[in-house]
């Protein structure tokens, strides 16, 4: 992944010595040891809105084939085990997922900081 604000101002952010400088530590960045990666979900395609930069093609519409909210906990389930501290969510817009807020909730109990 490529910091836009690095690019553009060559500026220097949590994360950089990961991403930019072979054979770095991680200790020397703020993450723990056991730690799983950050995760980005599209939870929905759905989205009510028509960004020029969105890269989704989604609609406001509901699509077939997105996870059950039992599905969406067994994922949440997995990613715990996996040691996942973040949960991003994206999409389409994940406002515009009806059980949006029980998996959020279900991530907190998984203690999986949702963003």
């Amino acid at each position: 992944m490529i910091s836009m604000s690095k690019l553009l101002c060559d500026s220097h952010n949590y994360g950089d010595n990961l991403r930019y400088i072979k054979g770095s530590s991680i200790e020397k960045c703020g993450v723990s040891r056991g730690r799983g990666p950050v995760v980005v979900w599209n939870c929905t395609k759905t989205c009510n809105l028509k960004c020029r930069h969105c890269y989704a093609n989604a609609d406001d519409r509901r699509y077939e084939g997105e996870l059950t909210f039992d599905e969406s906990r067994q994922f949440i389930d997995d990613l715990s085990d996996f040691n996942v501290p973040v949960i991003l969510f994206s999409g389409g817009e994940p406002l515009m997922r009806r059980n949006f807020f029980d998996i959020l909730e279900y991530a907190d109990k998984k203690h999986i900081r949702s963003t």
